[in-house]
């Protein structure tokens, strides 16, 4: 995992949760492969509301269609809900492992927490290379 040091500050000194029911809920309907990307089950019916050519690259669909607010499931907040988005983070990337080369991205002000991910391409990307960029949000990025 990589991450800018805003998010080491949030993760430090705190136990993840187990994974909230309504995360576990988004994750129980699996995947599903539309116009070569992948999605999330659960967020099947956004396909109908937006369209590939709308976007530079698949790479940017697939993080539109795929972008989880954590905020929108959980009560929790703070360092709490942060942490119950990189449990929920890393249980996805746990489930797309050995289904190809995917990114599990996490970010958050501190306030909100949303979690994305997208298949890894060549010459496409939805983060910065350098995440000490994103100097007003905690970022990490999760390779299965």
């Amino acid at each position: 995992m990589r991450s800018n040091k805003r998010m080491l500050e949030m993760l430090q000194s705190i136990e993840e949760p187990p994974l909230d029911p309504r995360l576990g809920d988004l994750l129980a309907a699996g995947f599903v492969e539309h116009t070569g990307g992948t999605f999330l089950g659960s967020y099947k019916s956004r396909l109908d509301a937006a369209s590939r050519d709308d976007f530079e690259d698949m790479t940017g669909f697939e993080c539109f269609i795929n972008h989880v607010h954590v905020d929108d499931y959980v009560t929790a907040s703070g360092r709490s809900l942060v942490a119950q988005g990189m449990r929920f983070a890393k249980t996805l990337a746990d489930k797309l492992r050995g289904l190809g080369r995917y990114t599990v991205i996490i970010s958050s002000d501190g306030d909100t927490c949303s979690v994305r991910f997208h298949r890894s391409r060549a010459g496409e990307s939805w983060l910065a290379d350098d995440l000490e960029t994103y100097r007003d949000e905690g970022v990490a990025a999760i390779q299965p």
